[in-house]
Formats: C-alpha cells, structure tokens, sequence
C-alpha cells in the first residue's frame, strides 16, 4: 500500500454561502464575519478576560476589513447580514458566559487584591457598553432627524417649484401685457 499525505489530508472547509449573500461585498463580510467569529471563539478559550469588544463582532471593524464603507452595515441595506451578525454575537456572548462561569467554579472566596481587579474590570466593561449604547442611540437620532430633515426638503421643494411654476406664469402674463402696452403706446404716438 502507498503511503500518502493526501489520503489524510482534510480538505479544507468550503464556506456556504446563504441566499441572502448576493452581492460580492456581501460574500466578502458574510466570510469575514465567520473568520471573526471562529477567532473570537479561541480567543474566549485562550484567554480569561477579554474586553468586550474583543469578545464581539465588531461591525465598524467587520467594514473597515473588508474595505467597505460602515454605512453599508445597516438594518436598511443589509438586514439579513445584521441579524447573521447579531446571531454570532449572542452566541459569542453565550459561549463567553459559559467559559467564564466554568473557570470561576473552584470553590474558594476571592481575595481582596482579585475582588479589586474584578471590580475595576466590570466597571471599565460598564463604562464601555454605557458609551456603546450611547453611541447607537445617537446614531440613531441622528439617522432620524436626517430622514425627516430629507422629508421636510423634499416638501420644500416642491413648494418651491409649484410657486416657481405660478411665479413664470405670472411674468409670461405681464410681459403679454407689457407688449399690448408699446404696440399700444407707439400707436398713439403715431396718431
């Protein structure tokens, strides 16, 4: 019997691409985004504390790999590949609670100098998951009042070309008038 690497070789995973990935921008963050998920995981497993934005995936991070621009993350454009993402979060999120909770479970009381760190890591976690749901909101907020600012030109617009359209009536008219006037006015002269 030959011996050959290639008969234990595994072959390499070939990524499915779900039917909602179309576009090749798309393909390229859906795959990124399994990348960044498999990498966090062993991450998790690697390490005892992780930030949180080291335990999730990152959308901003996610674009900017991709050579994307990060408005093309949004609910509006690319709702599939959100909730795909959201998914992969909660997962993480899950995986990373489980992780933790098994390595907490040794059965002795923390000592001060640990219970310390421990605070201070959660309190910097709070901090930043504070500033995160800041920043969406405001993200938000803004994303709103651009939509109605948008509406509120549009009606502008519109306005504005309907009194244009009334404004040139207008001037036809009065230059009509003010030709009748000199033919008017050139005829008198000439009587």
């Amino acid at each position: 019997m030959d011996f050959s690497l290639d008969n234990y070789k595994k072959p390499s995973p070939v990524v499915q691409m779900p039917s909602w990935a179309k576009s090749a921008s798309c393909k390229k963050l859906y795959v990124r985004g399994i990348f960044y998920f498999d990498l966090i995981k062993s991450n998790i497993d690697l390490q005892i504390d992780l930030p949180i934005k080291e335990r999730k995936i990152v959308l901003r991070r996610l674009a900017k790999d991709c050579s994307v621009d990060p408005s093309l993350l949004s609910t509006r454009r690319q709702p599939d590949l959100i909730n795909f993402i959201a998914q992969k979060n909660a997962e993480l999120d899950e995986y990373w609670i489980s992780k933790n909770s098994a390595r907490s479970v040794s059965g002795r009381k923390l000592t001060k100098s640990e219970l310390i760190k421990q605070v201070a890591l959660l309190k910097t976690e709070l901090k930043t998951l504070e500033n995160l749901r800041l920043a969406e909101a405001f993200t938000s907020a803004i994303r709103e009042s651009l939509a109605q600012s948008k509406s509120e030109l549009v009606l502008l617009n519109e306005s504005l070309s309907i009194e244009n359209d009334e404004l040139k009536d207008r001037n036809r008219s009065l230059n009509g008038q003010l030709r009748e006037m000199v033919i008017t006015l050139s005829r008198v002269r000439k009587d």
